[in-house]
């Protein structure tokens, strides 16, 4: 097979993506010492989420992500107490990420669904002695807000530049994925919310909306490198835990990481594993600087091996369902 390979002027304007990501980023760190680390987290998944979606589908498709991204945040911070309603959120945003492979945003925009999953089995902090409604509007703006700039970002450096094309699934392959993905993330975060399992929770779901792309072509192969991938991350979220204070130093390391996820994603003679290397601690950094990164580490590897029991589940049951029904793949328009 032909390896594809980023050009030069690619490169460059994969870089300066990454430069123009990092200058506003650290203006939010005020967000530390204010006790909202976590709203920290969700306008960089926003700002990832967008700028992605944008540099490789479009700035309108972006815009749209952002608003269902801000409408899912919105809800699910409103569930968080709410087993059955989480349940009911969190299926419904992954069974629209599983629909947007159509357009081939699945695998592109996987923070969006992952910062709702966070959201819902950790509540971050957002106002003090504020309501529930006056905090979930909050966050919600701050996602919004995330993906607003995402978007500028994204136009910016794809100015001048065409978009490569994006491979999408045929419909029916999209549906039986966003179907499956539903099911499977709605039932796994009823139980998060109801046993309150927080981050050892949303880490199962993480690997299941990570793992579980077969319609975008992905074989056994590619789901044991993501795996491959995340366990490196781990080894280097694991070392960082033990040298590195916690705090708003490693925000400041996730926010390194993120830079460099944007990067990988955007050559396209990066690796999947590459890609789950660095978001791996990204996450891992982002969510144990306001509790302990050690333990969130920990955590992580033991939701990792049961979210990728559930994954090969997903993956054969769609590898089974492609050869009973065999499809081409599309381009995305």
């Amino acid at each position: 097979m032909m390896k594809v390979t980023f050009s030069p002027t690619s490169r460059k304007h994969a870089l300066i993506a990454v430069v123009v990501l990092l200058i506003p980023m650290i203006p939010s760190f005020l967000l530390f010492p204010l006790g909202l680390p976590l709203t920290m987290g969700q306008f960089i998944c926003g700002v990832l989420s967008a700028l992605l979606c944008t540099a490789m589908i479009g700035a309108r498709t972006a815009l749209v992500m952002s608003a269902v991204l801000t409408v899912a945040v919105f809800l699910a911070f409103l569930s968080t107490t709410q087993p059955v309603l989480a349940g009911l959120v969190m299926a419904a945003t992954a069974g629209l990420y599983g629909l947007s492979a159509r357009r081939g945003l699945a695998g592109v925009v996987t923070a969006a669904p992952i910062s709702v999953a966070f959201t819902m089995a950790t509540p971050p902090q957002v106002l003090t002695d504020a309501t529930q409604l006056q905090s979930a509007t909050v966050l919600a703006l701050v996602s919004l807000a995330g993906g607003l700039w995402g978007v500028v970002v994204g136009t910016v450096v794809m100015r001048k530049r065409t978009r490569p094309k994006v491979p999408g699934t045929p419909a029916n392959a999209a549906i039986v994925l966003g179907v499956i993905l539903a099911i499977a993330t709605g039932v796994t975060m009823s139980i998060v919310v109801a046993n309150d399992l927080q981050n050892g929770g949303a880490w199962i779901i993480l690997t299941v909306l990570v793992i579980s792309q077969p319609a975008l072509g992905a074989t056994w192969r590619k789901a044991i490198e993501r795996l491959i991938g995340t366990a490196i991350g781990f080894c280097i979220a694991f070392v960082i835990s033990l040298v590195v204070p916690r705090g708003w130093v490693d925000l400041l390391i996730a926010l390194v990481f993120f830079a460099i996820v944007v990067y990988v994603k955007l050559d396209s003679s990066k690796r999947y594993w590459q890609y789950t290397m660095f978001l791996t601690p990204a996450v891992v950094l982002v969510v144990g600087s306001s509790s302990n990164v050690l333990s969130t580490d920990v955590w992580r590897v033991i939701a990792t091996v049961i979210g990728a029991a559930i994954s090969m589940g997903i993956v054969a049951v769609l590898l089974w369902y492609n050869k009973l029904k065999p499809v081409k793949h599309s381009v995305a328009a």
